[in-house]
């Protein structure tokens, strides 16, 4: 049993292995299943087995990624306790996208075809809502959505490979770029809170 377990893993890990490999090689998702399946040495309905949808490709993906990551010592920084600690993230977090490169492009190509973010987009996108949104108060027409959505782009696969795929940036001028954008979202959401508390301590220091 646990070998047919271990052998079923190891197939898995060579669909998503030769799954990025051929977004990376023919630089799209104009790819075949049967292309992934030649490359993997696997059949086509082996694939099919494994990953149905697009979408469980590419929830398997990322988490493949995360994994490939991992093993070669990169850890996700943890999901810091406010939203002015996510803005220092995002120069290391560029670092190590560059470093897993190849990979990385292939998951951000293939989520942004399916229109539908992975599971760990997702979990991390929704701990970064709550802490933005008890922390700022932006200012209208800007909601607490909105604003996670713009620091969670530039802190994200997606606003890396943008950055520097989409727009030409070196490494470290997307870093930069990102870093300069995120602060300034999350400066001007609180000006509104830091403008009230001075009114405030000014009234309370006239009477």
């Amino acid at each position: 049993m646990k070998s047919e377990l271990n052998r079923r893993d190891r197939t898995r890990r060579a669909i998503l292995d030769a799954l990025a490999a051929v977004i990376a090689e023919t630089g799209g998702l104009g790819f075949s299943v049967q292309q992934v399946a030649e490359r993997a040495g696997v059949t086509h309905r082996t694939v099919y087995n494994h990953f149905p949808t697009r979408d469980a490709m590419n929830d398997a993906l990322a988490e493949h990624v995360e994994e490939v990551m991992g093993a070669g010592g990169y850890r996700e920084p943890r999901i810091p306790t406010s939203s002015s600690a996510l803005v220092p993230m995002i120069a290391d977090t560029y670092a190590a996208f560059q470093a897993y490169e190849a990979p990385l492009r292939a998951y951000v190509m293939l989520m942004l075809a399916s229109r539908r973010p992975a599971r760990v987009w997702r979990r991390r996108t929704a701990a970064f809502e709550a802490l933005i949104a008890r922390d700022t108060s932006p200012p209208a027409p800007l909601t607490s959505r909105g604003l996670t959505a713009a620091v969670r782009m530039f802190l994200s696969t997606t606003g890396w490979h943008i950055l520097t795929e989409q727009m030409g940036l070196s490494p470290a001028e997307a870093a930069t770029t990102a870093t300069w954008a995120a602060q300034t979202l999350l400066d001007a959401a609180s000006r509104p809170t830091s403008a009230v508390a001075r009114k405030t301590r000014k009234r309370r220091g006239s009477r």
